[in-house]
């Protein structure tokens, strides 16, 4: 057996925040896992958060319960399958509501304007490299450096795709998130 020797870990910007919401009847504890970081690229004060996941605990009355149960009660109240679409509006309105209540700026909080002056300035100022490839029939121009793909995301979401891409050394293939920059080399 080969012998694998973990060499560092980098830890300090996973989050763990709780949430409460109470229907009434019924509470919802809500953990979101998170990871949250300064950006550097632009010398402003902005992070990302990428939400990893949202773990649902439900009681009623204030005595917890075992998902199952609350699920299959759920449904028998409301019918089949409005569990599922009661949690996921559910979680939705948590990831909102934990982007809304930090104090710290987030990429995905900012406004249209905001992003594309940032966006503009890293495409003029920061040093990214620009690829080649085919988006359905047409040849585009893009750039996935993760900042630029992040704040085109909010600035121009339509220029911003979701490729198979194969990986340069392990030749595995993944999705990856690009920024088509065609409209800046237009008439090159």
């Amino acid at each position: 057996m080969k012998k694998i020797k973990k060499i560092s870990e980098h830890c300090d910007h996973h989050y763990i925040s709780k949430y409460e919401v109470d229907y009434g009847m019924f509470q919802v504890s809500a953990d979101v896992y998170s990871n949250e970081f300064e950006v550097d690229d632009l010398g402003k004060k902005l992070f990302s958060c990428d939400i990893q996941d949202v773990a649902l605990d439900f009681s009623i009355n204030g005595k917890g319960c075992k998902r199952e149960g609350f699920k299959e009660l759920y449904e028998k109240l409301y019918g089949e399958d409005s569990y599922l679409d009661f949690t996921k509006e559910l979680t939705s309105d948590i990831e909102v509501q934990h982007l809304n209540l930090s104090d710290r700026p987030f990429i995905q909080n900012i406004s249209v304007d905001k992003a594309t002056e940032y966006l503009s300035e890293l495409l003029t100022t920061s040093i990214y490299q620009t690829r080649k490839t085919m988006l359905g029939n047409k040849e585009i121009v893009y750039a996935d450096k993760w900042i630029i793909v992040e704040l085109a995301k909010v600035a121009e979401p339509d220029s911003v795709h979701r490729v198979n891409c194969k990986g340069t050394q392990s030749g595995i293939m993944y999705e990856h998130s690009i920024f088509d920059l065609s409209k800046y080399f237009a008439g090159e």
